[in-house]
């Protein structure tokens, strides 16, 4: 499918993250085992990102009710620098995206 931008969401964890993924039509997202937060993960994420064509990555950022970070956004943040540096040193055209998660 020509044009089809695909999404992969992950839900940030010290320990794991958790995967979800577009259909290829992006009416519903589809849960995929969770990815240790380890050494690996990179090298597992990016096999994950090229075997799905994954086109866009959404991050779920727990910011405080008034906008201001918490400890568990500082993280992420950092994990989002670490992984916007690797998609560009492997030439990747997969934007990322953060969706706020207070409530």
């Amino acid at each position: 499918m020509v044009g089809i931008d695909r999404y992969l969401a992950i839900d940030w964890g010290s320990v794991k993250l958790g995967i979800a993924v577009s259909d290829p039509f992006n009416s519903y997202g589809i849960p995929l085992d969770s990815l240790k937060n380890d050494a690996d993960l990179f090298n597992n994420l990016f096999k994950l990102l090229l075997e799905k064509k994954i086109t866009n990555i959404v991050i779920g950022l727990p910011l405080m009710q008034d906008g201001k970070e918490t400890a568990t956004s500082i993280k992420i943040n950092q994990f989002i620098d670490s992984l916007t540096s690797e998609i560009s040193q492997r030439s990747l055209s997969i934007k990322i995206y953060t969706i706020d998660e207070s409530y």
